[in-house]
């Protein structure tokens, strides 16, 4: 997991708004958010703080020595996986989001 400021949050939402010009207004990826994706992102990197801060308590990020932890406003996962792996999760995402569609 990376922590993730405030200030982390805004330089996303500035590159997204100003790379991504066609995307602004999608309605994909998601029916939880009307808005751009960047908005949804940091949506899940909130939740997923919060999510740990219920798990390790909230003195472990306020209180932390490193200042990294005491500005963290939202977190991302990562996981590691194998080209196998990857390919694999890949697919099978795709296969569900193709099957939706049809049905």
């Amino acid at each position: 997991m990376f922590p993730v400021s405030l200030n982390s949050m805004a330089v996303l939402r500035d590159s997204f708004l100003n790379c991504y010009l066609s995307q602004k207004d999608a309605s994909f990826p998601s029916y939880e958010l009307d808005g751009p994706f960047c908005d949804l992102t940091q949506k899940i990197w909130v939740d997923q703080h919060r999510i740990m801060e219920l798990i390790l308590g909230k003195d472990f990020w306020y209180q932390n020595n490193d200042p990294h932890f005491r500005a963290t406003h939202g977190l991302v996962y990562m996981k590691e996986l194998t080209l196998e792996d990857f390919l694999n999760t890949a697919r099978t995402l795709e296969e569900s989001i193709e099957g939706s569609l049809i049905k």
